[in-house]
């Protein structure tokens, strides 16, 4: 019984580190951008964008400015493959977005598969069909300002983790220093 529960707390601890190590060189990728001087805010933010993406293995990253008194969500900054059209600029309804949900709540919202979670039948899911959301509210002079989060039109294989949610908090900090 020792032996085993040893073995489980060894594998446990190297997880732990393992993700630990992860998070670290998340951390100084970011930090790599935010120190590039050659880099204006706006690259900056869409470099950092890039890097998530690659980070969270998802399709589209964005920064959105919010609305509520017009019902918009506006694109800031975007990342994305170019046969969709997610471009700086774009205006859709705040309320078919999942902004609209990140918007309102306390934290970071995480969803690898959409269409099997409690969302599936909100008018965000309808409207736009994408499968995996990591989203968190983006503050701007101590004020909700909007939200930066990553897409994906397919489901993820795993739901995301806690350092997930941790590099998407990091992510808004460094976004918040350029709103």
């Amino acid at each position: 019984l020792l032996g085993i529960l040893s073995t489980v707390i060894l594998r446990r601890t190297n997880k732990t580190e393992e993700a630990m190590m992860e998070q670290g060189d998340r951390i100084r990728s970011l930090y790599a951008i935010s120190a590039r001087t050659d880099l204006t805010a706006d690259e900056q933010i869409t470099e950092t964008l890039r890097l998530g993406c690659r980070l969270l293995d998802m399709e589209i990253g964005k920064v959105g400015q919010l609305n509520s008194a017009n019902n918009t969500s506006t694109f800031l900054n975007t990342v994305a493959p170019p046969e969709l059209p997610i471009k700086r600029g774009k205006i859709l309804p705040l309320d078919k977005t999942y902004c609209n949900i990140t918007f309102n709540s306390p934290g970071p919202i995480a969803l690898h598969h959409v269409g099997s979670s409690e969302y599936k039948n909100d008018p965000s899911y309808k409207f736009l069909g994408m499968e995996a959301y990591i989203g968190t509210t983006l503050y701007a002079r101590g004020k909700k300002f909007g939200t930066v989060h990553f897409v994906n039109r397919a489901p993820r294989s795993k739901p995301f983790s806690e350092t997930d949610k941790d590099l998407l908090n990091l992510i808004a900090k460094i976004g918040r220093a350029h709103v």
